[in-house]
């Protein structure tokens, strides 16, 4: 496939996406550029890990709201667009499992976002997560990065903790959304720790696509669609290299 038709491919995914979501590795040093880029495309929902913001941060167009850490610094950050019905759900502070929660209407369909963000040296709180599912409405899309590694989203091995995030999955009929695609590149390693899950009878409404332009992050976004409840199979999208950019400026 000739460059120009997968940026062409890339465009149209992001004209469609519902959520945008990102591993920004601190979103402070390019904030300028992201808001540019949210600018032009208008993503009903934003879901950002590690995004080392504080949180009284701006986004014009959007209601913010950030994980609870106890803290002033927070690392998971949900945005929705203020022209859609949304409820920002409470959650308890937690400096290492960090998640947000927002429930959105968009068009026909409510359902709860639930952004994270867990660092590889962090214990993963399992109950925590399932306090969070529990107390909040579904159908759910639990979206960010675990730093979890398992096979059934892309993983080369399978580590305890993402053994536990796929126990989750199962326990709360969530599917993983993932094609396999790596969404975090680093020197020669990449893996696939961003992980989306989404409440299974949602599937047939849902595409997942990991963009080939990282923005000057170590990890690339990725863009989760959701469209008219069908009975067909979803597509799976393939994805090229990844493209190492600086910076959103770069964008076709």
């Amino acid at each position: 496939m000739a460059l120009t038709a997968q940026r062409l491919s890339v465009k149209n995914v992001r004209e469609k996406a519902t959520i945008f979501q990102w591993n920004a590795c601190s979103l402070r040093c390019r904030l300028s550029d992201f808001r540019q880029f949210v600018y032009k495309h208008r993503f009903p929902v934003i879901a950002i890990s590690e995004s080392r913001v504080r949180s009284g941060i701006r986004l014009s167009g959007y209601t913010i709201t950030v994980s609870p850490t106890g803290v002033d610094t927070s690392r998971v950050l949900l945005a929705v667009r203020n022209d859609l019905t949304f409820n920002v759900h409470r959650i308890s502070a937690d400096a290492s499992n960090e998640y947000a929660a927002v429930t959105v209407k968009w068009h026909t369909l409510a359902f709860t976002v639930i952004g994270a963000y867990i660092p590889p040296r962090a214990t993963f709180d399992v109950d925590r997560l399932q306090d969070i599912i529990d107390g909040t409405p579904g159908p759910h899309i639990l979206t960010g990065d675990f730093n979890a590694h398992h096979p059934a989203w892309g993983g080369r091995r399978t580590s305890v903790r993402g053994r536990r995030l796929f126990d989750i999955a199962h326990r709360n009929n969530l599917a993983i959304l993932n094609d396999g695609q790596p969404t975090f590149y680093k020197n020669d390693r990449c893996s696939a720790s961003d992980v989306t899950m989404i409440s299974a009878h949602l599937m047939s409404t849902a595409t997942w696509f990991a963009d080939i332009e990282s923005h000057g992050s170590d990890h690339v976004p990725t863009y989760i669609s959701l469209g008219p409840m069908r009975n067909t199979q979803r597509k799976v999208w393939s994805t090229p290299a990844l493209e190492t950019t600086h910076g959103f400026g770069s964008e076709r």
